[in-house]
């Protein structure tokens, strides 16, 4: 499936380069990223169906390697009135705080391994598997909508936010972290990048491509800043030696006592360089 601009419809691009699937070894995916000549948005030019990229989410799917998840959980917290939905919420282990305030949780992903297990560890949450244009919520139903490391996933993103826009309660906010397509670490490493995963990684924006689709989808008082994640560092580096283990490459790779000291050591370099706009991650903020 060919693709425009998904910010602007713009036919007219530049190719950046060629990327082959790096983690997975599906040899056969290997497609152009291109950045959009007239609003500067990164995308993947070719992307697979949806029902061939939802039987490979399926097969990707990491159990969480966290111990004691039930002894995180408070028992007999009073529910009070405020909803939170996580779009793309895997396996819902980053929701059990809001469950621990009394929020009545939910959360939407398509992969039905991950609503197996948020079913698991958050029973008395609300999971389906669904994305965010197939599920029905009233309007004005949440007081909080995050989705994390999902909107460089979507095939239209104004779309996806427009529908967010129309659940999210008045005055209250949507909560976005998604790759830095700007950021040093894409800069350096290229189609090495930890960031550059076709046929997955569909869109790559940057703090104008971000803040443009927002507020084509009515947000307001949005705020973004770039965090550092050493990690994604490693990563590339590993792709770029073509050391992943082709059977999985996050499951087969344990972080050792190494690889947490290379972390620390480069942390205060990337906290810098995101306060000056190139960070890894974009974290984003906006209001309805």
């Amino acid at each position: 499936m060919m693709r425009i601009c998904p910010v602007c419809s713009s036919d007219k691009s530049t190719l950046i380069f060629h990327d082959v699937n790096r983690r997975e070894w599906y040899t056969e995916l290997e497609w152009d990223f291109v950045s959009c000549n007239d609003c500067g948005m990164k995308y993947l030019t070719h992307i697979l169906s949806f029902s061939e990229m939802w039987e490979k989410y399926e097969d990707i799917y990491v159990h969480p390697d966290i111990l004691n998840i039930s002894e995180k959980i408070h028992k007999n917290v009073p529910q009070i009135s405020k909803k939170i939905l996580d779009i793309g919420c895997n396996h819902g282990v980053q929701l059990i705080p809001y469950v621990n305030l009394g929020w009545n949780v939910y959360g939407i992903d398509l992969n039905k391994h991950a609503i197996e297990d948020c079913k698991k560890y958050l029973p008395e949450a609300n999971f389906s598997v669904s994305t965010i244009e197939d599920v029905w919520f009233p309007d004005n139903m949440f007081d909080k909508i995050q989705t994390f490391h999902v909107l460089e996933h979507v095939y239209d993103p104004k779309s996806f936010l427009e529908k967010c826009y129309k659940i999210l309660n008045e005055n209250w906010e949507i909560e976005i972290r998604i790759p830095h397509g700007d950021s040093l670490e894409m800069k350096v490493w290229g189609k090495y990048s930890s960031q550059s995963w076709v046929p997955f990684h569909i869109n790559m924006f940057d703090k104008k491509t971000i803040v443009e689709v927002l507020t084509q989808a009515w947000f307001h008082e949005i705020m973004v800043h770039t965090n550092p994640i050493p990690w994604w560092w490693i990563l590339s580096f590993r792709q770029w030696k073509n050391t992943i283990n082709i059977s999985r490459w996050v499951t087969n790779f344990k972080q050792g006592y190494f690889h947490i000291l290379i972390q620390v050591m480069l942390y205060p370099f990337l906290w810098i360089l995101s306060k000056v706009w190139y960070g890894e991650e974009l974290h984003v903020i906006a209001k309805k």
